[in-house]
């Protein structure tokens, strides 16, 4: 994954989903499915590396999309509202660790991190920042 970029280039950001890996909390109780998220970007607002890459879980997404849905609800009321986030894929309980679906919700995932990548407003907030670019959000991200 390249971009041949200069300094005089408009800003981008490429969201691309890599590995997606099951996995058990620490004390084995737990099973969920972590998603590797490469980011290439020339924002200057994001680390300077030229791809960046983070792990994220399906709930950490909700996260995410509960994080912009404040942004919004912070905004709605002025002239200039930043338009509401749209959701992400749908959870699903059953089946979830099956491949077939795995592949298939880290498609959905992808194309609406980059629908969102692609807005005006949240490339450029913190939190969207964090998402993509900080290793460890353990402490930051609640379930």
């Amino acid at each position: 994954m390249t971009n041949n970029t200069n300094d005089f280039d408009e800003e981008y950001i490429t969201i691309v989903f890599g590995a997606t890996n099951t996995e058990q909390d620490e004390d084995g109780n737990k099973t969920f499915t972590t998603y590797e998220i490469v980011t290439q970007t020339n924002n200057p607002e994001y680390p300077q590396d030229r791809e960046i890459k983070v792990h994220r879980r399906y709930n950490d997404f909700i996260w995410l999309y509960n994080r912009l849905k404040e942004e919004y609800e912070l905004t709605k009321n002025r002239k200039d509202p930043v338009p509401a986030p749209i959701k992400p894929p749908t959870k699903k309980v059953f089946g979830r660790f099956k491949p077939s679906f795995v592949e298939k919700r880290k498609l959905s995932l992808e194309a609406w991190m980059n629908k969102l990548a692609n807005h005006p407003v949240w490339p450029g907030l913190k939190v969207f920042r964090m998402f993509l670019s900080e290793p460890n959000m353990m402490g930051v991200i609640r379930y």
